[in-house]
């Protein structure tokens, strides 16, 4: 049951701890016992499900930023949306913010690297 957490990181998931505890809850059994694959899945499957819904949440927000739906944000794109949003910041402040996000450092930002940003990887995670 405690590994619960470590399984769903190798599919690809990224449960917080209090959603760890609350699936080994739900499936009704002891911290260090045993899971059955029934409880498992059924718990597992709204774990999945809570990260389909934040991807479309990232998906939808990247659009926000995309002005153009060229497929990537310019320095621009992301200066004037955050602009709207009521966010201050120095032309310095904005290069950092700017240059962490755009890994590849093509002067613009994909969808993979905004992914990245909005969404954290799981620390020692090897793959996705």
């Amino acid at each position: 049951s405690k590994d619960i957490g470590l399984v769903l990181r190798i599919l690809g998931q990224n449960p917080t701890e209090d959603q760890n505890v609350e699936m080994v809850m739900k499936a009704n059994c002891e911290w260090d016992g045993q899971m059955n694959k029934k409880d498992f899945i059924d718990v597992g499957l709204e774990i999945v499900a809570a990260g389909c819904d934040q991807m479309e949440d990232v998906k939808a927000a990247f659009k926000v930023f995309d002005h153009n739906n060229d497929g990537s944000i310019s320095r621009e794109e992301l200066r004037e949306a955050m602009l709207n949003f009521g966010t201050r910041f120095t032309d310095e402040e904005f290069a950092v913010m700017f240059a962490e996000a755009d890994t590849n450092a093509d002067g613009r930002i994909d969808f993979q690297e905004f992914s990245a940003m909005m969404i954290p990887p799981v620390p020692g995670q090897a793959f996705m």
